[in-house]
């Protein structure tokens, strides 16, 4: 599946080095077409500012309904 700019996403997989867990949620900024399909994701902390962003495969998220 495509995702596309904007949309929610919920994490899939824990990636500890960046301290983000499997179930946290976070929006796609950018969608990254060459040399692989791929998304920036911004996550946010409680109070609204920027947590982190980077880039993830389709296979490290799903959307969120």
């Amino acid at each position: 599946m495509q995702y596309k700019e904007f949309q929610i996403i919920r994490l899939k997989k824990n990636i500890l080095s960046h301290n983000l867990k499997k179930g946290d949620l976070g929006a796609i900024v950018h969608v990254f077409n060459k040399p692989r399909l791929a998304y920036e994701i911004e996550f946010i902390n409680k109070n609204g500012s920027t947590k982190i962003q980077l880039a993830l495969t389709s296979d490290m998220i799903e959307l969120v309904n």
